[in-house]
């Protein structure tokens, strides 16, 4: 009899934990998600989402139209794979900006603006720019360029008899 109880009650006890466990599975909520993986880096949805939300937003100021959303996500996502393959190979090959250099910059684009470094962010949050993204992709661009102008570097090839031409 007290084995029949003990089943019972293991049953009881089981059914409301599964029930809890279900109820759980509900309410979560899915923060983010790998749409690719890129050697040992990812592209999250969120960053996709990010650009496709940002190029719309400046095709309906500009009254653009645009590709299919599908279309739009493929290229946008082709698009992030890329500059995931470049970082890497920037950090590979130890490509970095420090924040001075990127401080530097964000200064020269200001001035250009005719506002001052300081006054920036707050110019950038009322346009509805997050000014961390703002460094955040400005440091990358710069990530880039140092990367194009080694690649550049790299394929100029001066032959001897070239040389030798241009010194006599």
């Amino acid at each position: 009899m007290n084995k029949k109880l003990f089943i019972k009650s293991l049953i009881i006890f089981l059914a409301l934990t599964n029930l809890n466990f279900i109820s759980a599975q509900e309410n979560q909520k899915i923060l983010d998600s790998i749409v690719a993986v890129v050697n040992e880096g990812v592209v999250l949805r969120s960053q996709l989402d990010f650009q496709i939300e940002n190029i719309t937003t400046r095709a309906e100021l500009q009254g653009l139209e645009l590709p299919k959303k599908e279309i739009m996500e493929e290229q946008l996502l082709e698009q992030l794979i890329i500059e995931e393959i470049q970082l890497q190979r920037a950090g590979q090959i130890g490509i970095q900006i420090s924040d001075q250099m990127l401080n530097g910059a964000i200064s020269l684009i200001a001035e250009e603006n005719n506002i001052s470094f300081e006054e920036l962010p707050a110019i950038l949050t009322a346009d509805g720019i997050d000014y961390g993204r703002y460094r955040s992709d400005l440091r990358n661009q710069l990530i880039f360029e140092q990367l194009r102008q080694i690649d550049v570097i790299a394929r100029i090839n001066v032959s001897n008899t070239c040389f030798t031409k241009r010194i006599n």
